[in-house]
């Protein structure tokens, strides 16, 4: 008995096919980006556009707003940072910058709410305290970095000291959450996260440092220098801080 020749199966023409085949697939994968490619983008633009919107809020000063336009763009930048921190998959982190948003609307309001204010950012300094408690426990600590530590400590103490004389009934709110900014600063500092985090922390303290002056010691003069030591603190902690960091 012969085969027939419909029956019959040419391989070189099946090779073919199935060249041809897996060539369309290849491209129909092709098309489409990997999902951590996709991911990293999601990452970027929410980065980006955190960096460019707290960098714009320099521009408020020069123009009148509406009431609410205000607080909310200046917390906005802040949260698209935490966005963008939240996508990275380092959520605890996150929290530490949405309360940050929270605080800057807060703060930025006529009358400003300080309380609310104050206590929004001592909440994101218990999620910075915990994101970089995590880093350590898996990371260890960089024990070299214990001077430096313990000198920002110092240096914290000394500028409490020389302000309490001057906050009055707020002594024991402003000494918790210097104590908080302190720790968490310290902690940034021996954390094995990127060297980004610990210059962060550094300028945060520094920032609320002005903030304190201007408060307490009428040094309004240097109000100006707060935003863009504060903006660039939480854009070098959004890098530090970011899981791909």
């Amino acid at each position: 008995m012969t085969e027939s020749p419909a029956s019959s199966s040419n391989p070189s023409v099946d090779g073919a096919k199935e060249a041809r085949g897996a060539g369309r697939a290849g491209l129909l994968r092709g098309s489409s980006p990997p999902a951590e490619a996709r991911q990293a983008n999601r990452e970027r633009t929410a980065f980006v556009a955190g960096v460019a919107v707290a960098a714009s809020f320099l521009l408020s000063r020069l123009v009148e707003l509406p009431a609410p336009i205000e607080p909310l763009w200046k917390a906005a930048g802040i949260a698209l940072l935490g966005l963008a921190v939240a996508l990275s998959g380092a959520v605890v982190a996150a929290f530490a910058f949405i309360a940050s948003a929270a605080g800057d609307f807060f703060l930025e309001l006529e009358p400003q709410m300080l309380i609310a204010g104050m206590g929004s950012f001592a909440l994101a300094h218990v999620f910075f305290v915990a994101a970089f408690a995590a880093r350590m426990r898996n990371g260890g600590v960089r024990t070299k970095r214990w001077p430096l530590a313990g000198a920002t400590a110092l240096v914290s103490a000394a500028a409490l000291a020389w302000l309490w004389p001057d906050l009055a009934d707020m002594q024991a709110s402003v000494a918790a959450y210097h104590l908080l900014l302190t720790a968490m600063t310290a902690m940034a500092i021996l954390s094995p996260a990127p060297a980004a985090a610990a210059v962060g922390a550094v300028l945060f303290l520094v920032s609320d440092a002005i903030l304190a002056l201007a408060w307490f010691k009428g040094a309004e003069a240097i109000l100006p220098f707060n935003w863009p030591l504060y903006a660039a603190a939480q854009i070098l902690l959004a890098v530090g801080l970011m899981r791909r960091a």
